[in-house]
């Protein structure tokens, strides 16, 4: 009966809704205009076409906080959170700064979003989505009223003569500028399509989550009955029988399936906001929530090269767990994102009423990315900092928002406080041959020394080799090979027999070298048991990978020797090294 529900009834014209007449609710309409009332020039594509120069950022009055583009006043944050149009309660200080933030329509890039942080953010984030969808909403009514009212027609005066000219009043002092605007333009309050806002996720677990969110934000919503059915795992289900640490279980522990799109229509009547999930159809959604691999299948099926019609209207990109989505196929990212604020094959709104820079091709330079990640990465940058080809970087600038840098990293985490660590920096000279380098640098000097002890390996000397990415992987493992080396390998398309099987070779001794993917640690989080010796070839994403793996080390059975950890670095992997060895 529920899906029986009319979703085509017409909504309600809403009460005038004014936005708040303090500083905050003024600051954010000059905001919004700015990003999506005017067209850009020809100097202004030029330059946000180009890389945004580092000098851009500077420093600002609160703590760990760079922004670049107009300054934005900090001062006020008390109440930040009663300009929204949602339902949101007292927000807390760290919520205040990022709803500050957001409402200046920057890029921002929050990258210390653990899985503790992440409801308290994700809900303003969210909030902030909402509201703008609601309040472009309101527009959009208020002037479908106006014209309503200016189409019908005029009922005459009784007594007034026929023959009187129709003067116009003069304009006053305080509304004289209007003459100088053009009637259309004032009402120009939409995208080529409906939806405005696109939240990224990483699987359908993290998707209930937001949809979740929304549903307490919002007033009232519909279709609610299906969002455990589709999204969700029952708890018998073996999914929901695995354990992990925190972090994994945050992550891994629900539904994973990585494919998956909810379409969310929201009607807004006086003062009240529903969201119905699961919309009709996608063409009516204001907002959908998706996986990358889910958007590029539905791009490669449309075959307009990778251009999604529904998506060129997007004004809000939110991107929840970037971190996660680093791991599954950041390239497939991108492609999503070359796919938003495209030029439709057909316009649905009335060219009258669409925005001038969406008319102009320009509507990524309106875009706003919202970055949620639990590390910073020189890709959240770039995708912030450095435009795609075909696309802007935004207009109004960007926010970087990042904790205080750990006084302690994973070093100091390890439980063997006797592990013997050292650090070896690489020659390099651009990030694009950064892998190149730590793996050339393994195979040349690090890899032989490996061999000359493989005969110490029968009285229990044992390396693990940690690589960060898969194609790390691959060419560390080419590498072995041509060496002839006597080794396993455990990845993350290893099959559960292939990877039991190694462990207990390389546990036992019948293996001196494990090749260890980070990436099938952060799926799997294998325990590795056995090693005295641990080579990183490069430094781990997440930190505390560091200190989990050393957990387990042992000393040498044949000579006492304390274990060991050899990481190699370039000076392109400042950041994750940073995290692994604090301040």
């Amino acid at each position: 009966a529920e899906e029986k529900e009319d979703d085509d009834d017409e909504e309600e014209e809403p009460e005038e809704v004014v936005d708040d007449a303090d500083a905050i609710g003024r600051e954010r309409a000059r905001a919004c205009d700015a990003q999506f009332g005017q067209s850009l020039t020809a100097q202004e594509v030029a330059a946000l076409s180009e890389r945004r120069p580092a000098a851009e950022y500077a420093s600002t009055s609160i703590e760990h906080v760079t922004e670049s583009g107009p300054p934005v006043d900090w001062a006020r944050l008390d109440g930040e959170e009663r300009r929204l149009g949602v339902r949101f309660d007292e927000a807390t200080s760290s919520q205040r700064v990022f709803l500050r933030a957001l409402s200046t329509f920057k890029d921002v890039v929050q990258s210390d979003v653990d899985y503790q942080r992440r409801p308290q953010l994700l809900r303003a984030a969210l909030a902030h989505v909402l509201d703008h969808v609601t309040r472009s909403r309101r527009v959009m009514l208020r002037h479908d009223r106006s014209r309503t009212k200016e189409e019908a027609p005029s009922s005459p005066v009784k007594g007034a003569s026929r023959s009187a000219p129709l003067v116009p009043p003069k304009p006053t002092e305080t509304y004289k500028h209007l003459d100088d605007v053009d009637e259309e333009d004032t009402r120009r309050d939409q995208g080529p399509t409906r939806c405005r806002a696109l939240v990224l996720v990483a699987t359908r677990k993290a998707a209930l989550e937001v949809c979740t969110t929304l549903k307490a934000l919002a007033h009232s919503s519909k279709h609610t009955g299906r969002l455990e059915q589709e999204l969700g795992v029952d708890e018998d289900d073996p999914a929901m029988q695995r354990e992990g640490p925190p972090d994994w279980e945050a992550v891994f522990k629900g539904n994973t399936d990585d494919v998956c799109e909810v379409g969310i229509s929201v009607r807004v009547d006086r003062s009240n906001i529903t969201v119905d999930f699961f919309a009709g159809t996608r063409s009516k959604s204001d907002l959908i929530i998706a996986t990358p691999l889910a958007l590029r299948l539905a791009a490669e099926e449309e075959g307009r090269q990778g251009v999604l019609d529904r998506l060129s209207s997007v004004e809000v990109l939110l991107m929840d767990q970037a971190d996660v989505l680093l791991y599954q196929n950041w390239e497939t990212v991108e492609r999503c994102i070359r796919a938003v604020s495209g030029v439709p094959s057909s316009v649905e709104a009335d060219v009258q009423r669409v925005r001038l820079p969406f008319l102009d091709a320009h509507g990524s330079a309106c875009r706003q990315h919202i970055v949620l990640s639990s590390f910073n990465d020189a890709r959240l940058r770039a995708l912030v900092d450095r435009p795609l080809p075909g696309q802007l970087r935004n207009r109004s600038g960007c926010i970087r928002l990042t904790g205080p840098p750990p006084s302690k990293g994973s070093l100091a985490r390890a439980v063997s406080s006797h592990i013997i660590h050292t650090f070896r920096g690489i020659r390099c000279a651009a990030p694009a041959s950064s892998m190149d380098a730590r793996v050339n640098a393994f195979k040349d000097k690090v890899l032989p020394s490996l061999l000359r002890r493989r005969g110490a390996s029968i009285n229990g000397a044992r390396t693990l080799i940690y690589c960060g990415s898969y194609p790390e992987f691959l060419a560390c493992r080419a590498a072995l090979r041509e060496q002839g080396a006597d080794f396993v390998s455990i990845h993350e398309y290893s099959r559960d027999s292939e990877v039991s099987r190694g462990r207990s070779r390389f546990f036992h001794g019948r293996a001196p070298l494990l090749l260890y993917s980070g990436r099938a640690h952060f799926y799997q989080r294998y325990r590795i048991r056995g090693a005295s010796n641990y080579v990183f070839v490069s430094p781990p994403d997440h930190a505390h990978f560091y200190s989990e793996l050393l957990s387990f080390a042992r000393d040498d059975e044949a000579t006492g020797a304390a274990p060991t950890a050899l990481c190699l670095y370039t000076r392109f992997d400042a950041l994750a090294l940073a995290r692994v060895l604090g301040d």
